[in-house]
């Protein structure tokens, strides 16, 4: 078993996505929290509400 590094792994099809992780605010209950930016929405954990992400 070889093991492929990260950077390499994105040219591969179906490979790994690096994740980054930015604290944000939440819209609603302003609580701040640690939010995958990779993904346009992600929930509060405090309070459930919907953050959506553009550009």
């Amino acid at each position: 078993m070889v093991m492929i590094e990260d950077e390499k792994l994105e040219s591969v099809v179906g490979g790994a996505k690096k994740i980054q992780y930015m604290k944000v605010s939440c819209i609603k209950c302003k609580t701040v929290f640690e939010a995958d930016m990779s993904k346009t929405k992600v929930k509060c954990p405090a309070c459930k509400a919907d953050n959506i992400f553009a550009g």
